[in-house]
């Protein structure tokens, strides 16, 4: 039995858990810190605070949040707009 958590504080948090997600790019063209910094000024201009990871040795970019709120398409959009070829 787990003491303090009620069946609705379960279902809130199992709800939380399933809507975070990661969304990963495969991104073109990003070859040092100032690309690093447009691309995730770019993410966050559609989704601010949105955790963003540029790994630019791979040329991934990763997105963590809400399924529910991170609008994919305008997150492609925006990166493409800084001049980067999502792949």
């Amino acid at each position: 039995m787990e003491l303090g958590v009620n069946s609705s504080c379960r279902q809130k948090l199992f709800q939380f858990r399933w809507r975070l997600a990661m969304l990963e790019f495969k991104v073109g063209g990003m070859t040092c810190g100032h690309c690093v910094r447009a691309v995730t000024n770019a993410v966050h201009t559609v989704v601010p605070g949105a955790d963003v990871a540029v790994d630019l040795n791979h040329g991934v970019v990763k997105i963590d949040g809400d399924l529910a709120t991170i609008p994919t398409e305008a997150v492609i959009k925006a990166i493409e707009d800084e001049g980067y070829k999502i792949h």
